[in-house]
């Protein structure tokens, strides 16, 4: 994720004076309550479905350990929300698995270095921003790797550094943004697949 890039660049001419706040918008849908009185109600047997995702970030320099720890986070809420529905459980091996749902995360990251330097350079009284575009390619599979249906979801997740903004940091920072961005689609993803088996079954 670019923030905490581009939150080093200002701290390092804001002599740590920075805040940030972020928020974010997209086509995930919002399921709330969840789980959903589908889930509530059902009754049979878990699916037991795999979830193999992969990340990959384009437009900003991290390191190999930042990325796998972002893919950890995203992958382990997934799974948590998906072990939730009571309809899902996971399985571990895709080779036990009923389902497997494949999912490709392409984060492509825009922001201005020359203006966070501006911001560092003004104690980040003029502020700088960064955004995190996210495009989500989900692929539905059976047992035998054979697709039953795709779904595409874009979220964007923007981050504002300037001074006065340290007041609302610890309300809206990056990673717990980025958290519930990613528990909004993991939900939509849920019910989606349950949509998909249901239909298929």
């Amino acid at each position: 994720m670019v923030a905490s890039k581009i939150l080093v660049v200002v701290l390092a001419g804001g002599l740590f004076g920075s805040g940030c706040v972020s928020w974010y918008s997209g086509s995930a849908r919002r399921i709330d309550p969840f789980p959903t009185p589908e889930f509530a109600s059902y009754q049979g047997q878990p699916r037991k479905i795999g979830i193999d995702l992969t990340l990959q970030q384009v437009g900003a320099y991290t390191s190999i350990e930042a990325r796998q720890n972002t893919k950890d986070l995203l992958n382990g809420l997934t799974q948590d929300i998906f072990e939730k529905t009571g309809y899902f459980r996971l399985s571990l091996d895709n080779r036990n698995a009923q389902y497997i749902l494949r999912l490709h995360v392409r984060d492509d990251v825009s922001a201005s270095i020359p203006m966070a330097i501006l911001s560092g350079l003004t104690f980040t009284m003029i502020p700088t921003w960064a955004t995190d575009e996210f495009t989500i390619m989900a692929e539905l599979q059976d047992s035998s790797g054979n697709p039953l249906a795709e779904k595409r979801i874009k979220e964007e997740l923007h981050t504002l550094f300037q001074f006065f903004m340290i007041f609302g940091t610890p309300f809206s920072h990056p990673m717990d943004e980025l958290e519930s961005l990613w528990r909004d689609v993991s939900r939509d993803l849920a019910v989606w697949c349950y949509q998909q088996i249901e239909l298929n079954t």
